[in-house]
């Protein structure tokens, strides 16, 4: 998830923002200006926010709102209602957020003001991407980019082309975010962001390895990470230097990739930007996981849900449940992850964030599936279907039906395991991704099923696919009853290098 705020680095410590909150204080308590108390009220509440200290940022934004009010300011009221929307969003209380957000759009709207504008419909396109409304999102983040391109306004046109190039991303729309991330990429080298330009390219680099176009990726990643020689000249910058940790961990080189984590995380820790903590420490988290170390994976999932608890961040808390689980399933321990996902799944539900739902469920479906409970594994794959196809998401349908593909042929239910699987390379090839070796083998045995219907001329009354082998070679064995007792068909080898599987959406 894109921060909805741009990375700030001027909130260097809690005790500098003690300083500008007396400074704040001091002015208002000094001024003759009847708006001079909303206007200190106002910074106070950023302040407060950047603590996380949420319950009185909301407040002062609130109070702030009513003097306005009383005054007749309503450019005042607007702005103080965005910010009572950025502390409302950091709690991920998106239906009060966007509320917050429509009521100082419209103040902004009736007194033309486009710079107000545009940061609203970026903060509302946020919202929606938060609650997997891809087509809100897109939205709002379009008219955004086009105000500030009227505006002229460079930077922040390609900050908008950024954000939406990581929404058409998450939901694999990898055309449409190709699209964005080169354009904004022109962009910031135009203005000579480096910082920009090297967070663009990293993107294209991590789509291009998506699609499995393995000549290009390396140059993504080499002229992004070029403009730094260490993660260390981004130590300023945390979200940076966890986006090329992102980055070095798709290219499976770990060590670097912990160095780039450790320093984000000690940059988050030095500023007390809490959230940045937890959400670097996830990052740590899918690393030692990857790396089999997982009782650090466990910590680390801890530390940033304790964070995200004190915060009051639910979508925070459901994703580190959900980074457990899959820790969790890695080690067989299916009752924990079962659990986890479980609780992972209500929170998304209850913030209404259907592509985390979905993602748990698929997570459900896969530990039902391994336990052989398929009545169960059955129902959770549909139900992530469902919630897939209704935000778009093609590349977690296509994980779906793969997975309701192997539960049908586990239960000998051969044509609803091909219609799956006939569905699930459908959108894989349109993706341009590649099946799972294992899939392919069972729809392979599927097709020589095919051809033992035509020979007989009739389906059998009983039919038993068993495969044998692994590593590189199988073979089926198709065993049918005709009702005059069970005959094999024989044995046709299926000798094939595949990819491995491409993992969970």
């Amino acid at each position: 998830m894109v921060d909805l705020l741009e990375e700030r680095h001027s909130q260097n410590n809690s005790d500098a923002a003690e300083s500008r909150l007396r400074s704040a204080l001091a002015v208002a308590g000094s001024s003759d200006d009847d708006a001079a108390p909303a206007t200190a009220l106002i910074k106070i509440g950023h302040i407060q926010r950047s603590q996380s200290k949420y319950e009185e940022a909301e407040e002062s934004f609130t109070l702030a709102q009513a003097t306005y009010f009383s005054l007749g300011d309503d450019q005042g009221q607007a702005n103080a209602l965005f910010g009572l929307g950025q502390t409302q969003y950091a709690q991920s209380k998106y239906t009060e957020a966007e509320e917050s957000f429509t009521q100082a759009l419209t103040i902004r709207q009736n007194g033309n003001n486009d710079a107000g504008i545009a940061s609203t419909f970026r903060a509302l396109g946020q919202i929606h991407f938060a609650q997997s409304k891809y087509s809100d999102a897109v939205k709002f983040l379009t008219q955004a980019g086009d105000l500030y391109a009227s505006r002229g306004d460079n930077r922040r046109r390609g900050g908008i082309l950024e954000r939406l190039g990581n929404v058409h991303r998450t939901y694999s729309k990898l055309r449409e975010a190709e699209e964005c991330y080169s354009l904004a990429e022109g962009v910031f080298a135009s203005i000579g962001d480096d910082l920009g330009q090297a967070k663009c390219l990293l993107a294209l680099g991590n789509i291009h390895s998506t699609k499995s176009n393995h000549q290009q990726p390396s140059s993504f990643f080499t002229r992004g990470l070029s403009l730094y020689t260490s993660p260390s000249k981004a130590k300023g910058m945390p979200n940076t230097l966890r986006a090329i940790g992102e980055s070095l961990l798709l290219l499976s080189r770990h060590t670097e990739a912990e160095e780039a984590f450790t320093l984000a995380h000690g940059v988050y820790v030095s500023v007390g930007d809490s959230r940045g903590q937890a959400n670097v420490l996830c990052s740590l988290g899918k690393l030692y996981c990857a790396l089999s170390n997982y009782g650090e994976a466990e910590r680390s999932y801890v530390r940033a849900q304790d964070i995200y608890d004190n915060l009051g961040c639910e979508l925070g808390k459901a994703n580190t449940l959900r980074g457990l689980a899959e820790v969790q399933r890695s080690q067989a321990r299916y009752d924990d992850a079962e659990e986890s996902y479980d609780l992972a799944q209500a929170i998304y539900c209850s913030i209404r964030n259907d592509l985390g739902q979905a993602n748990a469920l698929l997570g459900l479906g896969e530990i039902h599936h391994s336990r052989s409970k398929y009545t169960e594994a059955t129902d959770s794959f549909r139900r992530a279907s469902e919630l897939y196809v209704g935000i778009h998401h093609e590349l977690g349908q296509a994980n779906a039906l793969d997975g309701l593909g192997k539960v049908y042929f586990q239960q000998d239910k051969y044509r609803e395991s091909k219609d799956s699987y006939r569905k699930a390379r459908s959108l894989y090839a349109r993706l341009g991704r590649k099946i799972s070796r294992a899939s392919d083998v069972k729809w392979k045995a599927l097709r020589a099923l095919d051809g033992v219907y035509k020979k007989l001329g009739y389906v059998p009354s009983s039919v038993k696919i068993k495969l044998t082998g692994g590593a590189e070679s199988w073979s089926v064995r198709i065993i049918v009853d005709s009702g005059k007792g069970k005959s094999s068909i024989g044995t046709q080898p299926m000798e094939r290098h595949l990819r491995p599987p491409s993992g969970l959406a």
